[in-house]
């Protein structure tokens, strides 16, 4: 949702605490994963378990983006293309209007980076590696289609750290054109946002934390289901 331009901002509460551990969990096992990647026949172990951890974490957010708080819904961050490219154009001029979750630009590297890691999730299951690592799954696939499994694993975590250099650039440009900064309210939750006060009571009630408990027991149960079947 996008919201009016007044001079003024109302501090506001937009990220539950549910989305914030995701996204730092995130980027914490993302560096994890790249560090243990540079010697996988010391730490196998250690990026095996990081890869189920992200597994965890992404089945959540899939989750969340459907019974979540609002703002953390695919459909309050899901824009059709036209929006994507207007927004494009009028951050190009700098001059791009607030919104009070994602805006169009940041919904779609969020489903990019989503994608991204289900790719990443799904080959490093099914592979098998020059260094002797196998992916769970591995064994119900043939010799060539693991191999191209690792081929994909190792390009597409090329392409999303590509992803999270852009995502990086593109708080930096928010931070030092727009002066407006958006890694604060992941931690604090709160945004400031130039909300009047019909816009303050339209604002959607967030859910209980009980729920996010609920849809990561869920994520981890199917995980280790699927652990325990491979």
């Amino acid at each position: 949702m996008n919201v009016s331009n007044y001079q003024n901002t109302t501090k506001v509460f937009v990220w539950d605490i549910p989305i914030r551990l995701f996204h730092w969990g995130i980027v914490l096992l993302i560096g994890l994963q790249w560090w243990s990647s540079h010697d996988l026949k010391s730490y196998a172990l250690i990026h095996q378990i990081g890869g189920y951890c992200i597994f965890v974490l992404v089945l959540f957010r899939i989750l969340w983006g459907f019974f979540g708080s609002y703002h953390s819904r695919f459909t309050d961050f899901i824009y059709p293309i036209y929006r994507i490219v207007h927004y494009a154009s009028v951050m190009v001029q700098l001059k791009p209007p607030a919104y009070v979750g994602h805006n169009p630009l940041g919904g779609l590297s969020i489903i990019l980076l989503l994608l991204c890691l289900l790719v990443q999730i799904i080959t490093g299951l099914c592979m098998t590696s020059e260094t002797g690592i196998q992916g769970v799954l591995s064994g119900w696939f043939s010799q060539e289609t693991t191999q191209l499994m690792a081929v994909i694993h190792t390009t597409n975590f090329d392409i999303l750290l590509a992803l999270a250099i852009i995502h990086i650039l593109a708080v930096f440009f928010y931070l030092i054109v727009k002066r407006e900064n958006l890694v604060k309210p992941m931690f604090v939750g709160y945004k400031e946002l130039p909300l009047n006060q019909e816009e303050l009571d339209n604002m959607q009630p967030f859910v209980s934390v009980w729920r996010a408990i609920i849809l990561l027991l869920i994520s981890i149960g199917f995980v280790g289901l699927l652990l325990s079947l491979a």
